[in-house]
């Protein structure tokens, strides 16, 4: 069965380095705690946009990609953590993608 990656690019606000990878650190135990296989953070050393960074969301299949993402609609938790950090942004999404893997 193929993965699914969601993968988001961020470019930290001035001076946030540290306070959004705090944030991806919160959000990857909680996608873990939702469902998610794993969250991969990386920085971009070249391309069409260095210096962001990725945060990759990994799923088993499409089936847990699907509950996993409509369960954080009633995770209090989840909601907790997003009013908390969209007060005060760390980083600004400028890219989304998500991959399906192929078997081969």
């Amino acid at each position: 069965m193929p993965r699914i990656a969601d993968v988001y690019y961020y470019e930290p606000e001035v001076g946030q380095v540290m306070g959004m990878l705090g944030h991806f650190a919160e959000a990857k135990a909680l996608l873990i705690k939702a469902g998610a296989a794993d969250v991969v953070v990386a920085q971009s050393q070249g391309g069409t946009s260095p210096g962001t960074f990725v945060f990759q969301v990994q799923y088993e299949s499409g089936a847990t990609f699907g509950a996993t993402i409509d369960g954080l609609t009633t995770n209090q938790a989840w909601m907790e953590f997003w009013a908390r950090i969209s007060e005060n942004p760390s980083a600004t999404l400028v890219r989304h993608e998500m991959f399906t893997g192929v078997d081969i």
